[in-house]
């Protein structure tokens, strides 16, 4: 074997041990599916993700999400959507508090609490779509307030995270 060729073998080798290293240090995301059934026909789906390293270790909030999106439905059509990464925050806030232990929002305290959720809301308005959890109830929001119509109590709630990818 000429010495290019070893040399070039070796580069190869060497390139494609650093490509393994590099893929096996990846980190990886989890996602959820989100679903919530509200009252007189509104629901909300939606999506989030975060780093797989968070797996097992409490409680996280927004500062943790990789993405983020809901969609607000009525009798199954789409009323309002928002996009944490893609349409941020514009005047609302975002409060987000999930067990990556349970794998479940926690939920029952004051929505600006460790366990309320309180998503793209901004008083009783949102920009495109929010939703929000208190000490007693839930409800979303659409096209710039609140839908009083979907109110329902924490203790019936339906809000829901499904794993769909599992690093």
């Amino acid at each position: 074997m000429s010495s290019s060729n070893y040399i070039t073998k070796k580069i190869v080798l060497c390139l494609y041990a650093s490509i393994l290293m590099f893929s096996s240090n990846m980190v990886q995301a989890v996602e959820f599916d989100i679903s919530w059934k509200g009252a007189s026909g509104y629901s909300m789906k939606g999506y989030f993700s975060y780093d797989d390293s968070l797996i097992g270790t409490g409680a996280i909030g927004a500062a943790h999400l990789d993405t983020f999106y809901i969609d607000v439905l009525h009798n199954g059509l789409s009323i309002g959507t928002w996009d944490f990464v893609l349409d941020g925050l514009n005047r609302t806030a975002f409060v987000f508090n999930f067990d990556t232990n349970t794998e479940k929002f926690n939920l029952g305290g004051k929505v600006f609490s460790s366990k309320g959720q309180y998503w793209n809301m901004a008083g009783t308005k949102c920009n495109g779509a929010g939703f929000q959890s208190s000490p007693s109830f839930q409800l979303v929001c659409a096209n710039g307030a609140w839908i009083t119509d979907s109110l329902t109590r924490v203790s019936e709630s339906a809000l829901v995270a499904t794993r769909t990818i599992t690093p």
